[in-house]
């Protein structure tokens, strides 16, 4: 590696960093200062919770950082003349591109950290917190834990994997039920329920009856049948997890046991490709700073960078996530939902360098 990628990775590295943590931080103070007047808990602890929050932030502000940074760098190149010795010593404009890009390679591994590690266990206690000083309650994820298995009915025990309260659904349903020596005299397995006119309605199962006054055990397999042995809708306690909670890998195996009981896991499945196209959209920054920045200009033009930054971050955060709600309703495949916004944007990136170029020639 020459004199000259060393130079433009230390210069990048050196503002995009400071600049990335002063973003993150702003919006939790802003965050902050919003709604710790409105909450319950006092000040300090609504200050802990949002504070929990703030490598969600950073994960939010990283391509916003990189593209502001990348305009500064480049900018301040173009400024000083340092452009023209370079293309002096017979490298092209694109020869500090390769550097910026190992540059942002290397901004990427703290990025990573943060969005797979920081964010899901800042996210766990921000919530854990709420839970137990705001809303005085158990936390919900030691909920999940302990009661995710078992519940009983009086003399039946049935174990749900999913509840959706807002379907009124269950998923992965398993009923017991005893003599009265407690040996188990019948088995019902069924694959979904559905709460219709005061009671279960079980779908694709069947039945195992066990009771001892039988020589071998009966088995049945049914379509639809209805049991009251479930409690209904409002008595049972949700079992769920939340997906920001989740690194990527226990992201996807969350997805994939859930996609094996039949549920729906549109909304899970793009968080955990957007999280991927945010890696993509920082690439796709760099294609848009460097052809704007390069361009010589007299004066300092830090303001119009900063309305600049401020126009293209709104724009594809609204073209973002126009794309994340089509995927979340199921209106378009996750991974599409997903990437599509980013390769929106990289078209219009190119269309808007390529404008550039033209009007450069033209001049």
């Amino acid at each position: 590696m020459g004199i000259l990628s060393r130079y433009v990775i230390k210069e990048i590295l050196k503002i995009q960093m400071p600049i990335w943590f002063a973003l993150g931080f702003l919006i939790f103070l802003l965050e902050w200062m919003g709604r710790s007047f409105a909450g319950r808990g006092g000040a300090w602890t609504q200050f802990i919770i949002y504070l929990c929050k703030l490598p969600s932030y950073l994960q939010l502000v990283f391509p916003m950082s990189v593209l502001f940074a990348f305009l500064l760098v480049f900018g301040q190149l173009a400024r000083n003349r340092e452009m023209v010795a370079i293309q002096s010593l017979g490298y092209a404009n694109k020869r500090v591109l390769y550097p910026a890009v190992v540059a942002l390679l290397i901004a990427c591994v703290p990025f990573y950290f943060v969005m797979n590690v920081l964010s899901p266990a800042g996210m766990k206690k921000h919530f854990e917190i709420i839970d137990r000083d705001v809303k005085g309650r158990q936390s919900r994820f030691l909920q999940v834990r302990q009661e995710k298995i078992w519940y009983r009915n009086q003399d039946v025990l049935y174990t749900i994997h999913y509840f959706d309260p807002l379907k009124a659904e269950l998923f992965g349903v398993t009923i017991y039920t005893f003599d009265e020596d407690f040996h188990i005299a019948q088995t019902i397995y069924a694959d979904r329920a559905e709460w219709r006119q005061g009671s279960w309605l079980l779908k694709k199962g069947r039945i195992y009856v066990t009771d001892k006054r039988l020589r071998m055990p009966v088995i049945e397999e049914f379509d639809e049948r209805r049991s009251s042995l479930i409690e209904d809708p409002s008595q049972l306690k949700r079992v769920d997890w939340t997906p920001e909670t989740l690194s990527q890998s226990d992201l996807s195996r969350a997805i994939a046991q859930s996609k094996a009981l039949g549920i729906n896991t549109a909304e899970w499945e793009t968080m955990y490709y957007s999280r991927w196209s945010f890696f993509a959209v920082a690439f796709i920054f760099i294609l848009l700073a460097f052809p704007r920045a390069t361009r010589f200009h007299r004066a300092s033009g830090v303001a119009r960078d900063g309305v600049f930054v401020a126009g293209v971050c709104v724009l594809y955060w609204l073209i973002f996530n126009v794309g994340l709600n089509l995927g979340n309703v199921g209106r378009l495949p996750p991974i599409l939902a997903a990437w599509l916004p980013t390769a929106l944007f990289l078209v219009g990136v190119h269309f808007y360098t390529n404008s550039l170029t033209l009007r450069n020639t033209s001049d």
